[in-house]
């Protein structure tokens, strides 16, 4: 972290949700009274993703996908950045009932983070931009679904929202036969989860905010009509930024690190 050496920073941080979660974070001061909320993909970290550390499931991508360049954007433009690890990943806690990646439940991450963010000594008053990427973008419809008043209390202003698509269709076009989701969806309900709802249709159009919506049109994971129809079915102001990239889903999680400039506008326009 050592590209912000001119900024206030703050490692370490720790806050707990409503369910007693306890999530990690850093705090990257800027100079205006604004705050992002940076929320990574799932099996992700705040950091990004290190080929170093992959696990047995290989992503076949060929570098690391690292959100601290797209920060340090956001940071020369004044903007403090708060980044925090979801419950079950990275320096975060353990979900209390699984171990299970859940967007409801990842959703009081996002809420406990907004809360934080809002009444932080360094970052009280702020607008709020939160930054909220492939699964985030679900989590934080489901957060803004289940409780608008806290996103609207929070001075929450905006989202911009990469890569949003639906878990079942991720797991099909990675590969995984009907049967395999089939044994997939009976492993997450014993666990108490079901896969049949973590569709961001069923909750996009319950955005509060202005959104940013970004997908690149080559990556293989997802279906675009899908997309198409998730970005369509958002009811609030919108824009997308539909490009044509490497053929991997995690080069959009990179895109704006070197193309950062729709996504300071976009922050820039509605957090006054």
């Amino acid at each position: 972290m050592n590209i912000f050496e001119n900024n206030y920073i703050l490692n370490g941080l720790r806050y707990k949700t409503e369910d007693d979660v306890d999530l990690a974070a850093w705090l990257i001061k800027g100079t205006k009274n604004k705050t992002i909320i940076l929320s990574h993909p799932a099996a992700f970290t705040k950091y990004g993703y290190s080929l170093e550390n992959e696990g047995p499931a290989k992503s076949g991508y060929t570098k690391d996908v690292e959100f601290l360049p797209a920060v340090k954007h956001l940071v020369n433009a004044g903007y403090s950045v708060l980044m925090y690890d979801q419950r079950n990943h990275g320096e975060s806690g353990l979900d209390p009932n699984n171990g299970i990646h859940d967007p409801y439940k990842a959703s009081l991450d996002n809420v406990a983070a907004v809360k934080f963010a809002s009444n932080h000594a360094e970052l009280k008053g702020n607008e709020i931009g939160l930054y909220s990427i492939c699964q985030s973008g679900l989590v934080s419809a489901i957060g803004m679904s289940k409780y608008p008043e806290v996103y609207k209390n929070a001075n929450v202003k905006a989202m911009v929202a990469p890569q949003m698509m639906s878990f079942e269709i991720f797991y099909k076009k990675f590969g995984v036969s009907e049967e395999g989701i089939k044994a997939l969806k009976n492993i997450y309900l014993e666990k108490g989860v079901d896969l049949d709802k973590q569709n961001p249709l069923r909750f996009v159009d319950k955005i509060t905010v202005p959104t940013l919506f970004m997908q690149n049109l080559n990556d293989p994971w997802t279906e675009i009509n899908h997309t198409k129809e998730i970005f369509e079915a958002i009811a609030v102001e919108k824009e997308a930024i539909w490009y044509e990239g490497e053929s991997h889903r995690f080069d959009a999680y990179n895109w704006f690190n070197d193309n950062p400039e729709k996504l300071i506008a976009f922050f820039y326009k509605h957090l006054s």
